[in-house]
């Protein structure tokens, strides 16, 4: 989430998650494909790059809409403890 807080996406490469976490590429293409099957992530490909090297990475709305709320309870309950 930290790699597309600032552009609302990312473009991190599979190589770049595999040094990040000490896995194999196999086991970062199979994540991602996952995240994005369960509509966690949302996958966008230039198609004029080769080999869909350019893929820009988002998460869904469903995804965002949780973690809005867990932030949302979050807050509610520090100011329940606050009174």
């Amino acid at each position: 989430m930290s790699l597309s807080k600032k552009e609302g996406y990312c473009w991190a490469t599979n190589e770049y998650f595999k040094n990040l976490f000490g896995v194999s590429k196999q086991t970062i293409s199979k994540s991602i494909s996952s995240l994005s099957k369960y509509s966690y992530i949302v996958l966008k490909y230039d198609k004029k790059a080769k080999n869909n090297s350019k893929r820009v990475i988002m998460l869904s709305e469903v995804l965002k809409n949780q973690i809005s709320g867990i932030k949302n309870n979050l807050n509610t309950g520090n100011q329940d403890n606050l009174k």
